[in-house]
């Protein structure tokens, strides 16, 4: 039982004399004074208060006379009070700050957590004990002599600092729309180059006129239900619908991986076969899946199935979509398999569509994701193994794509890994391999699955979240070059464990080999630079050398082959919708800094290749707002190569040639690809013609632009490493 006073050891009891062994005899043994107020607190005896009874207070009590037990009462002093009871909200705010807690301790020790695969004493432990052994010695050297500039609390920390500083925010307003950037690469790029930000800032001289209703807007996917639409209206024929079903399962899946075939065959047939009866969230699922299908198939294909053209099949799926969404009440009752046909539709929207809104709509996603406990694995909140299993498969798809808002739109990513705590990662599984009655898991598969290259992914955003947090505290706990080398090495050796496995004739296994590969040699390069940068931040041009020029047009051209491969047709549209902007970024920079050299040519070709393979993305709408920085790159490229062409009297007309070759180019990607407004739109008129080839350069003054000209260890200083970037290249 509980007892409100606090424990003591029972005095000896002198019948005759009444006296407490070790306490002053009291005239009144029920009687306690109150220190604060001298009102008397008259007291039970233990016995009379522990049975709940009235007692005399007198020495001793008639209840302990009557039952021959020894009588004695608390000490003299303030009475305990009952401590409150706890409520349920008492509860709920403990849990609620333990959760807090926890997540802010898994960030704080991701280093130690962070394990690939790999022997005990390996260089990650070292660089997990390194990092310790020198915060602790900075801590230390910081308290026995203090720095005379030490900055005070509230005080912002110097310009030399590796941390971000306010000159990694960059607001660009562009008449009543701005936009917001603060990946360091960018801002930094707009920061020093003034034309660039003009060229961002300046809004068109004359209202931008109305577009027609474009496919590829994601606003109506917060519609309001028709009550007088019926979705089954807007299904195509079935023969149709099932070649659509088809067609994702064969060549949209392996590169986006999100259903689990078996279940969802079963509630797609069943939709197909009897709409009208079918639940909402499996007429989204198929909404999203036929969106997607259309899009990836050639129109006279599509023209077959469905009897009508793309647009308008593109159109009528966006609609059932939308109105699945509105009659479900999405906003307010999430599941998981609502989240998996948006999921499937904004894969579907960025193959034309880069604007932010895909960006957001994803967070809107993540958000809807945790409401429903997909942040939290399964195991841990009672649910099935499959089911586990299935939320483990959507949760980490969501948040792969939040890390790609660096490299589209300039945003660094501000959750990243610190939202996994608590997930684990799904498992090198078939969909064959999980049932819903199913009680544990298999062991994994150790050749190629489905999740095979979303694994990967996931092992390359940890790699990325791990080199950026050790970038990110350099100033404090600098780290050698070959802890970054090992680090890379066991991812690449963490891949090439599945990736042995995988017969390249077949056309899934050789995506995943290719793109795994493409993936790893790009997250090498970008960080190789970064640690170049930090170790010697005084070497101006560092890294403008032939090989990593050649290296980076060595990545360019897997791109390409990947694009260009007979084998891996089916799965083109998937490097539609991921552009590798990084690598071009490079490319150009290193034209301005070098237009001089044996993979100068080389270097042109491959910028226009990915240019026009770019601008198939953005058919839909504008551009992603990277591009346009990507273009002013490239008019300040061509002013320089023309400029350098003038002054080399030797070269002759060849050099000419390959100037207007080069400006050609230039003038064509200007009617190709109009610069962005604030509105998205398929077409844009009254561009400004400064980004564009040699119709950039006129007009500006480029005599002192390569003294101004940033290094590009500046430009690379703390590179979009935010954890998910490029490995969410195809999951």
């Amino acid at each position: 039982m509980f007892h409100c006073y606090p424990r003591y050891n029972n005095p000896v009891v002198r019948p005759e004399t009444g006296d407490l062994s070790g306490s002053r005899v009291r005239s009144s043994p029920g009687a306690g004074t109150s220190p604060g107020t001298g009102r008397k607190i008259e007291r039970s005896c233990h016995l009379c208060h522990r049975r709940k009874v009235r007692c005399d207070k007198k020495l001793p009590c008639a209840s302990c006379i009557r039952g021959g037990f020894q009588c004695y009462y608390p000490p003299v002093g303030q009475p305990v009070r009952r401590v409150r009871k706890t409520t349920i909200a008492d509860v709920a705010n403990r849990i609620s700050d333990l959760e807090k807690s926890l997540v802010a301790g898994a960030v704080d020790q991701h280093h130690a957590a962070f394990r690939t695969p790999s022997a005990p004493g390996s260089v990650s432990d070292f660089a997990s004990n390194h990092h310790h052994q020198q915060q602790q010695q900075h801590q230390q050297q910081h308290h026995q002599n203090p720095p005379a500039s030490a900055p005070r609390s509230g005080i912002a920390p110097p310009p030399e600092s590796h941390g971000k500083v306010a000159g990694d925010e960059i607001l660009v307003r562009k008449g009543t729309s701005t936009q917001y950037f603060d990946e360091v690469l960018i801002s930094r790029v707009i920061e020093e180059e003034h034309d660039i930000q003009s060229v961002l800032s300046t809004p068109g001289s004359e209202p931008a006129p109305q577009a027609a209703p474009s496919p590829f807007n994601p606003m109506g996917i917060l519609s309001t239900p028709d009550p007088k639409l019926h979705l089954a209206d807007l299904l195509p024929p079935k023969s149709g619908a099932v070649e659509l079903w088809r067609n994702y399962v064969d060549n949209i899946e392996v590169c986006n991986k999100v259903l689990h075939r078996p279940t969802a065959e079963i509630l797609v047939y069943t939709a197909i076969d009897d709409p009208h009866n079918a639940p909402v969230e499996a007429m989204a699922i198929i909404f999203s899946v036929f969106f997607m299908s259309v899009i990836t198939l050639e129109p006279a294909t599509v023209q077959s199935l469905t009897g009508e053209d793309k647009t308008t099949n593109l159109h009528r799926f966006k609609t059932g979509l939308e109105q699945a969404f509105a009659k479900a009440d999405f906003l307010e009752h999430p599941s998981v398999r609502l989240l998996e046909a948006l999921a499937i539709y904004l894969a579907a929207l960025r193959i034309h569509n880069p604007g932010r809104g895909l960006w957001t709509l994803n967070g809107l996603a993540i958000r809807a994701a945790q409401s429903i406990g997909l942040h939290r694995d399964g195991t841990k909140l009672g649910l099935t193994t499959f089911e586990s299993e299935i939320r483990r498969r959507i949760w980490w798809h969501l948040l792969g794509r939040d890390g790609r808002a660096g490299e589209d739109y300039g945003i660094q990513n501000s959750t990243g890994f610190s939202l996994h705590a608590g997930v684990s990662y799904p498992s090198n599984l078939d969909d064959g391999d999980l049932y819903p009655e199913m009680r544990e898991l298999p062991p994994p598969r150790p050749g190629w699955t489905q999740l095979t290259i979303v694994l990967i992914n996931i092992q390359s955003g940890r790699t990325w979240h791990r080199l950026a947090t050790m970038a990110s505290s350099w100033a404090e706990r600098p780290t050698p070059e070959s802890v970054r080398a090992q680090i890379v090495r066991e991812l690449h050796d963490y891949a090439e464990g599945f990736l042995r496995n995988c017969n390249p004739v077949i056309p899934q296994q050789r995506q995943t080999m290719l793109v795994a590969r493409f993936i790893i040699r790009k997250l090498d390069l970008v960080t190789r630079q970064q640690w170049l940068h930090l170790e010697h931040p005084e070497a101006r041009e560092s890294f403008a050398t032939e090989e990593n020029l050649q290296e980076a047009l060595g990545i360019l051209e897997a791109g390409m082959n990947l694009a260009s491969d007979e084998l891996l047709r089916p799965y083109r549209w998937s490097m539609r919708a991921y552009p590798p902007y990084h690598m071009l970024l490079y490319v150009l920079w290193h034209l301005c800094v070098k237009p001089e050299g044996p993979s100068v040519d080389k270097a042109w070709r491959a910028v226009d290749e990915h240019s026009a393979l770019i601008r198939q993305v953005s058919s839909g709408s504008g551009p992603a707002a990277k591009m346009t920085i990507l273009d002013a790159l490239r008019a300040k490229a061509l002013a320089v190569r023309q400029r350098l062409a003038q002054q080399n009297e030797g070269d002759g007309e060849g050099a000419g040639d390959a100037v207007g070759d080069v400006e050609a180019a230039g003038n064509a990607d200007k009617e190709a690809y109009p610069t962005p407004r604030a509105e998205d739109r398929p077409d844009a008129d009254g561009q400004d013609p400064s980004l564009y080839g040699s119709a950039g350069a006129e007009g500006m003054d480029w005599s002192s632009m390569m003294q101004d000209f940033p290094d590009w260890g500046t430009l690379m200083n703390e590179f979009q490493v935010d954890g998910l970037d490029f490995p969410n290249y195809l999951n």
